[in-house]
C-alpha cells in the first residue's frame, strides 16, 4: 500500500508486557507535528519507576522526513496485520500496535501482533527512524535496544 506521508494526521507504534507499556505518537497539528513518548516500565529493582510522558513539537518538515525515514526504512506500509503465523516473524513477548491515520483520522493502515514481530529488519529500521527525534523510545524493552 502506497501512503502518501502528507496524508498521515496520526502515526502510533506502541508496546506492551503485561501492564509494561510504551508509545510513541507522532501527530499532524496546524503548526508542525506533535511528538508524544509515553512510558510506563517496571524495572527489576525496587526503586520507584518512573513514567515518562513527554510531547515535543517540531516543524512540519522534520514530522515528514520521519515520516518518510519510517516508511522507508521501517517498510510501515508492508506490515501485515498479524504476524503469528508468519515465518518471517520473531519470537517475542511483547504485543504491538502500528496504526496509521490520515488526517480526518480514519484508519488507512492498522496493524497488531500478540506474541510475535514483524523481521527485526523493518523493526530496527522503524525504531532507529523514531529515535532520530525521541532517542529513548522502547529502549525500555531489552529486545528493541
Amino acid at each position: 500500500m502506497d501512503i502518501d506521508i502528507k496524508q498521515i494526521g496520526i502515526f502510533g507504534l506502541s508496546f506492551s508486557r503485561g501492564f509494561d507499556q510504551t508509545w510513541f505518537n507522532l501527530w499532524r497539528k496546524a503548526d508542525g507535528y506533535s511528538m508524544d513518548l509515553h512510558q510506563d516500565v517496571e524495572s527489576d529493582d525496587d526503586d520507584d519507576d518512573e513514567v515518562i510522558d513527554t510531547v515535543k513539537k517540531i516543524s512540519f518538515e522534520q514530522g515528514e522526513q520521519m515520516l518518510a525515514a519510517i516508511m522507508e526504512q521501517g517498510h510501515a506500509a508492508e506490515w501485515k496485520p498479524n504476524y503469528n503465523n508468519e515465518p518471517e516473524a520473531v519470537d517475542s513477548d511483547l504485543t504491538f500496535t502500528l496504526d496509521i491515520d490520515d488526517l480526518d483520522e480514519k484508519d488507512l493502515l492498522f496493524s497488531s501482533g500478540n506474541g510475535k514481530l514483524p523481521p527485526m529488519e523493518w523493526m530496527n529500521g522503524m525504531l532507529a527512524a523514531i529515535r532520530t527525534g525521541e532517542p529513548t523510545f522502547a529502549t525500555c524493552f531489552e529486545q528493541l535496544k
